[in-house]
């Protein structure tokens, strides 16, 4: 008989509960991620710890699913938190100073439309239809990095606001994830001859991480401008990058016939091809260089 997902996720809490026993937190919650996208998640947290690692539990109920046995599950959940959580630590009080706050926050980009309660939460400046959002880089003691999105209550616990914020998470972007603008081709590794009919490039950084908030930046979109020697359409493909045309090439054709047949391709990109956490906007916008801003050419 098949066992239901939230059976399944009790039965592998308690597990767990029980085989731990005394000095262990073990329990189930459920994880909100970016676009408002949920995930069933483990927690295991050691008597004073301060902060519990994060074990998702969809994929072992997919390997349930296809004939792996409960109790070989459960091991490896066991192994993954032996290896990767029993051991780790981050000093929480030390994250919080503002002095630490000063050096780890930075910022990414995220849909507004997709995140509506997000954003009641949590500080950011509206973009077009996107909004920045402001996160605390962090690293466990085994040096593996993670990432704490930054809540109203921090402000006041900081006694910052939020451009005073916003600065110190721009001069850090800058300096641990810096601009990347590369063709498309470069980034795939290899040639492709029906490209060079409109050669496509990729804005994003040199992480590959939520690097989409870099056309949120004049300096580095007048860049693109003048490497490609026009106006552009920005195409947001994910919250990790966002590609990039060089506006010559809708001469030829009819401009708002264009730019609906370069949101089809946003749309069909997202409902294709990435995650639904990690998708930015189904929109389409546009670089002017005259203007010196960015646009947008078809809402999402």
């Amino acid at each position: 008989m098949k066992v239901k997902y939230e059976e399944f996720a009790q039965r592998v809490c308690g597990d767990i509960a029980a085989h731990l026993g005394e000095g262990y937190s073990v329990n189930l919650r459920r994880m909100e991620k970016n676009n408002h996208v949920g995930r069933e998640s483990l927690t295991i947290m050691k008597d004073g710890d301060s902060i519990a690692p994060v074990i998702y539990l969809d994929q072992y109920y997919h390997e349930l699913e296809h004939g792996v046995s409960l109790a070989r599950i459960e091991g490896k959940i066991l192994k993954v938190y032996e290896e990767y959580g029993s051991n780790t630590s981050i000093d929480i009080d030390d994250l919080l100073r503002p002095e630490s706050v000063k050096k780890s926050i930075v910022k990414r980009l995220i849909s507004a439309k997709f995140n509506t309660e997000l954003l009641k939460e949590v500080p950011h400046k509206s973009f077009l239809d996107l909004a920045v959002v402001y996160y605390l880089m962090v690293k466990n003691s085994q040096g593996e990095e993670g990432a704490i999105i930054v809540h109203n209550e921090f402000l006041n616990l900081w006694d910052m606001n939020i451009d005073e914020i916003d600065q110190y998470a721009d001069l850090n972007t800058r300096e641990y994830l810096p601009a990347r603008f590369i063709s498309l081709q470069e980034l795939i590794g290899r040639h492709d001859e029906e490209a060079d009919d409109i050669p496509l490039y990729i804005l994003t950084n040199d992480a590959k991480n939520c690097g989409a908030i870099w056309i949120t930046d004049q300096e580095q979109l007048y860049r693109i401008g003048h490497a490609l020697n026009s106006d552009f359409y920005i195409l947001p493909s994910s919250i990790h990058e966002c590609i990039i045309i060089s506006a010559d090439y809708e001469q030829d054709v009819d401009k708002e016939e264009y730019t609906s047949h370069l949101q089809n391709m946003v749309r069909e990109i997202n409902r294709t091809q990435v995650l639904p956490e990690e998708m930015l906007s189904d929109s389409v916008y546009y670089y002017s260089r005259k203007k010196k801003i960015v646009e947008i050419a078809a809402a999402g």
